[in-house]
C-alpha cells in the first residue's frame, strides 16, 4: 500500500505538472477545487473548448458548432481524442451522444473505462464490457478493472498487474484506475465497523440530524485563538459532512455526475453505493429569499436519481444556519417512496440550522 501510494504521488505530479486537456479531465473527476482554481491557457480551439466542458462553463454555440462541424483532416477530427471528445461532449450539453457510442464500442477496456467514469450511464455497459472481455488481449486491464469492482481477484494476486501496469508509459487514465486501485486496497483493510443494529442508512441519518449541532463547535465555541470556521456554501457542508461521515463508511464516495437524463447532468453529492445510499446537500444562504427555489430544484433532482439501479435510500440534507425556511413541511412533503422507470427508493429529508 505504501508503495502504491508513493507510485502515485510520483505519476501524478508528473503528469500534472503542466496544464493540458488531460489535466483538466482528472480534475473534474478527482478535483474539482483545482478544477475551479485551472484556468483554461490551452492552445487550439478544441483543447479550449474541451477543458471548458470539464470546467462547466457554457460556451458560445457557435464555437461548438463550429467545432463538431469541422471536416476532419486526414480522418483526424476531436473526436481522434478521448479527452477532446468527452470535453466537448459537455460542453455541447451532451449533444455528442452517437459520437460517444461509437467510440465506447470502438475502444480499448481502458478508454471505456475512462467514459464510464465521466459519463455514469455508461455503467452497464461497460460491466458487460469487462464481462465479456478477453482477458489475454486486454492484459491487464481486464484484470485490474475486475478488482476495482470486486470481482474475483483478491488483494494478494493484483500485484502481477500492477507491475504490469508500471512498465508501460503511465497517462493520466493510468493515474485514475492506480488511484482506484489504492482505494479498493484501502477499504478492504478496514474492516466493517457495527453500531447497536443500526442499519447504515440509520446511522446516515443521525450524522445528518447531528451535523447542526456538532459544526457549532467549530463556528462557533472555538478555542482561544483559533478563528470560527465559516461555512460559505453547499461545498463546505459537502466537505463536512465527508469528513463525519467516511470513517463509518471508508467506501463513501463525492460529487459523482448522474446519468444523463436529457441534455443534463447533475451532481451526487455523497455516495455509500453498497448500501444503497445516496446524500443530496443543500444549503439555503444569506441571500435567499426562502426554500421555494430550493424545492423547485430538488423535485427536478429527484426524477433523475432512477438511473442509479442500486440506489435504495435517497437522503437530502438543507443546511439553513439563517432559519429562511417559511414552512419546513415544504421540504418534508418530499419524503416518501418514489418509483420511477422501476426503480423504487426512498426519500428522507433533514433540515438543519
Amino acid at each position: 500500500m505504501v508503495y502504491l501510494r508513493e507510485v502515485i504521488q510520483t505519476y501524478r505530479q508528473e503528469l500534472l505538472e503542466d496544464d493540458s486537456i488531460q489535466c483538466f479531465l482528472y480534475y473534474y473527476l478527482s478535483d474539482h477545487g483545482l478544477l475551479n482554481q485551472t484556468p483554461v491557457n490551452l492552445i487550439g480551439d478544441e483543447e479550449t473548448l474541451a477543458a471548458r466542458g470539464y470546467k462547466g462553463s457554457s460556451p458560445v454555440d457557435e464555437e461548438v458548432q463550429a467545432i463538431i462541424n469541422r471536416k476532419p483532416i486526414k480522418g483526424i477530427d476531436y473526436t481522434t481524442n478521448i479527452f477532446k471528445l468527452l470535453g466537448i461532449h459537455l460542453a455541447s450539453g451532451c449533444l455528442l451522444s452517437d459520437k460517444i457510442d461509437i467510440k465506447f464500442n470502438q475502444s480499448s477496456l481502458k478508454y471505456k473505462y475512462v467514459i464510464k467514469r465521466v459519463l455514469p450511464e455508461y455503467e452497464e455497459q461497460f460491466t458487460d464490457a469487462l464481462l465479456n472481455a478477453d482477458v489475454d488481449l486486454e492484459f491487464p486491464y481486464a484484470d485490474i478493472c475486475n478488482f476495482i469492482y470486486q470481482k474475483d481477484i483478491k488483494d494478494d494476486n493484483i500485484e502481477p498487474f500492477l507491475s504490469e501496469i508500471l512498465k508501460r508509459d503511465l497517462d493520466i487514465i493510468d493515474l485514475l484506475i492506480l488511484e482506484d486501485v489504492e482505494r479498493v486496497l484501502l477499504s478492504n483493510s478496514i474492516p466493517k465497523i457495527q453500531f447497536q443494529n443500526l442499519s447504515a442508512r440509520e446511522i446516515a441519518v443521525q450524522v445528518l440530524e447531528q451535523f447542526s449541532n456538532a459544526v457549532k463547535k467549530i463556528t462557533h465555541a472555538r478555542r482561544k485563538g483559533h478563528e470560527s470556521f465559516i461555512i460559505n456554501d453547499e461545498y463546505d457542508v459537502q466537505d463536512l459532512l465527508y469528513v463525519m461521515l467516511k470513517p463509518l463508511f471508508p467506501k463513501l464516495t463525492d460529487e459523482e455526475p448522474t446519468p444523463k437524463v436529457g441534455a443534463k447532468y447533475n451532481k451526487i453529492d455523497l455516495i455509500i453505493r453498497e448500501e444503497g445510499i445516496m446524500i443530496e446537500v443543500k444549503m439555503i444562504k444569506e441571500k435567499d429569499r426562502d426554500e421555494k427555489d430550493f424545492i423547485e430544484q430538488l423535485k427536478n433532482d429527484i426524477q433523475s436519481y432512477y438511473k442509479y439501479k442500486f440506489l435504495k435510500d435517497l437522503l437530502i440534507f438543507v443546511y439553513d444556519p439563517q432559519n429562511k425556511t417559511r414552512d419546513i413541511q415544504n421540504f418534508y412533503d418530499l419524503n416518501g417512496t418514489q418509483e420511477i422507470n422501476e426503480v423504487r427508493f426512498n426519500i428522507k429529508v433533514i433540515v438543519g440550522n
